[in-house]
């Protein structure tokens, strides 16, 4: 088993999903929280996650314990590990690290090598030629060995982005409060305009930082 770093969790984030919704071996309470943290907790690009299990709980409608249980069991079957003292800062929640029982190999996108155009059996078939920056035409000779074109195409399929927030706004309000007060706490790089309006008034009416914090990093 490996940590799905940052740099693969984009690419990665729904094999693991998958991966998890296969194994038969978890609850189905299980598999619906491996995805509420795949999906509405992990950060969709660094794969960064650092929720309570009472915030889990709040937004799926379990018991603080059930969720516990659930980390519990996905920590057993080797799907996540639980780091403390990470970048939440001490006494905040448990970082929570996504697990590849596999290896991820990175995709190439390169162009295809030639091949053979001769049939099986031996015979010679008829292939397509194809001049240098330009499309293959059809030739009207048998021509013995000669390259075409990989079947597909050279072009990977555009990469869509998929849609982050599943939840009920009040809901999405408290578990982005939270995620982010980890990163003020912990002095964390923010992007211009990562943090919305919205939850920046959500983090001062629960008093997770203080405002002499928040006017530091210039978000009051």
């Amino acid at each position: 088993m490996r940590v799905i770093s940052s740099e693969q969790w984009r690419d990665a984030r729904f094999q693991w999903l998958e991966a998890v919704r296969r194994d038969r071996s978890l609850t189905t309470t299980v598999r619906l929280v491996a995805h509420s943290l795949a999906l509405d907790f992990a950060h969709h690009r660094t794969g960064e996650c650092y929720p309570s299990a009472a915030a889990v709980g709040r937004d799926m409608g379990l018991s603080t314990d059930t969720v516990k249980r659930a980390f519990a069991d996905l920590v057993a079957a080797g799907w996540i590990s639980r780091v403390r003292g990470g970048a939440g800062g001490r006494g905040k929640a448990a970082e929570i690290q996504f697990l590849s029982k596999a290896r991820i190999v990175a995709i190439k996108r390169g162009t295809g090598a030639p091949v053979s155009g001769r049939r099986k059996g031996g015979a010679d078939a008829p292939v397509s030629s194809a001049s240098k920056g330009g499309a293959g035409a059809p030739v009207s000779r048998f021509q013995r060995g000669a390259p075409v074109r990989e079947k597909g195409g050279t072009c990977p399929p555009p990469y869509i982005e998929p849609y982050f927030n599943h939840r009920g706004p009040a809901a999405d309000l408290d578990a982005k409060s939270e995620f982010w007060e980890g990163k003020i706490l912990a002095g964390s790089f923010i992007p211009q305009n990562a943090i919305t309006r919205a939850v920046v008034e959500r983090i001062r009416e629960r008093g997770l930082v203080g405002d002499d914090v928040l006017k530091r990093k210039g978000l009051i």
